[in-house]
């Protein structure tokens, strides 16, 4: 049987137990097997309200940045929420789908079904929209354990949709991912400016420090610029396709990540604010996590060569993707 304990809700699988917050649809925790720690990385649970960089939040109704907080809809220019530098937008906006109480649909001892709807022009976006965060428990004929995570929108208007899940992963408990390796299967990434928007050049990350296409070791990140892009996959993928693979050379986890998105957004902070206090040991320290977001690209709007997130009214909406463990 699921657990609900107040605004949380604890589902579990042979392999897998997942904690989730109603506060943003949030991960709070994720237990594999017999190791003792969770590899998604919290927030304790008063900083929550705030909830400070997303940890583990689903992220939208447009995940991601959108430069001046102007974006193109169906020919229609969107003024939207503006809550980064109070000039652009981050994931849209002060009370984006990540900062809202989401209400259980269902739930069972390995599924559970959370929505929130939003009324026409919350945060500029047209059309009365309703979202649904489904998380889900499994293992594989070799029993490998694996997470399924189903975003899905649908908006009586013509609207803009690019939700994303946004976990901060640490696959082992050293407190760092420095002895990770990551493999991303994409020869692009998209280049950014100096307030982290798209350029709208796409870099070959050949001969760069962001060059994963082959399981490769973090801890070059120490001496490199901060990893904080969107890496380009594959934008004719229509199911679930293989995307990236982190392991952890202390533990010996690996998470491989199958996507129906065309991009995985990678954040690998140097140092989180101070101000953040770990929800399990050891405190955050440098490098104590990293950011695997499948979606799409930031700011596509304002970029007609990106994959459009413009989606028709009554258009169902649908960001799949596969976390699975091999422990």
């Amino acid at each position: 049987m699921a657990k609900h304990q107040s605004d949380n809700v604890i589902i579990s699988s042979k392999q897998l137990s997942l904690e989730v917050s109603c506060l943003g649809a949030s991960v709070i925790g994720l237990h594999i097997g017999r190791y003792q720690y969770s590899v998604i990385r919290a927030i304790t649970a008063e900083l929550y309200p705030e909830h400070i960089q997303h940890f583990g939040a689903i992220t939208g109704p447009v995940a991601n940045r959108i430069r001046n907080g102007i974006a193109p809809c169906f020919g229609t220019p969107l003024q939207l929420d503006r809550n980064e530098a109070s000039k652009h937008t981050l994931h849209s906006g002060h009370q984006g789908i990540g900062r809202q109480y989401w209400h259980i649909e269902s739930q069972s001892e390995s599924q559970v079904t959370l929505s929130l709807f939003q009324p026409d022009q919350m945060l500029g976006f047209p059309g009365n929209r309703h979202f649904t965060c489904h998380y889900s428990l499994g293992e594989d004929d070799d029993a490998t354990g694996w997470l399924d995570v189903r975003l899905e929108m649908v908006s009586d208007k013509d609207s803009l949709c690019n939700m994303a899940f946004h976990p901060y992963f640490c696959l082992d408990d050293s407190g760092d991912i420095l002895s990770h390796r990551l493999q991303v299967s994409a020869a692009r990434y998209l280049a950014t400016d100096a307030e982290k928007l798209p350029t709208g050049e796409l870099v070959e990350v050949a001969d760069t420090a962001f060059d994963f296409r082959t399981l490769t070791p973090l801890r070059r990140l120490v001496n490199a610029p901060l990893l904080d892009h969107n890496f380009c996959l594959d934008t004719t993928r229509s199911g679930l396709m293989p995307a990236a693979c982190l392991r952890s050379d202390i533990s010996g986890i690996e998470m491989q990540i199958e996507t129906n998105q065309p991009g995985l957004q990678i954040y690998c902070p140097h140092q989180l604010n101070p101000k953040l206090k770990s929800r399990t040991a050891p405190e955050f320290g440098q490098f104590p996590a990293i950011c695997i977001e499948p979606q799409k690209w930031p700011d596509a709007p304002n970029h007609n060569h990106f994959p459009s997130i413009e989606l028709a009214a009554d258009q169902p909406y649908l960001n799949w993707s596969r976390f699975r463990f091999v422990p």
